[in-house]
């Protein structure tokens, strides 16, 4: 039985922008078969929200956190919803 489809909503506080955040996040997502996207906000934070099965939306944060350490991301703020919205691919929105 497949497992219900999960939306991952993450904040990364901290140095997260021009340091290659958004595509890492993308790099991983494809690799994952994730699909949603990651922005750069105006106040200096990365939102991403990514939909796929729980296991992956949780190996895609480990990943996340091991490819950016606390030199980078000071904290991630982490919330699990039901997709609201379905999305096609994962993209980087400008």
């Amino acid at each position: 039985m497949k497992e219900k489809l999960s939306q991952l909503n993450l904040i990364a506080k901290g140095n997260v922008q021009g340091v290659g955040f958004r595509f890492t996040a993308e790099k991983i997502a494809n690799r994952l078969h994730l699909v949603g996207y990651v922005l750069n906000t105006e106040n200096g934070d990365v939102e991403v929200c990514a939909q796929g099965e729980k296991q992956q939306l949780e190996a895609f944060i480990e990943q996340i956190k091991s490819s950016f350490d606390s030199r980078y991301i000071l904290s991630l703020d982490i919330s699990f919803s039901l997709p609201k919205e379905l999305y096609n691919s994962f993209s980087i929105r400008f």
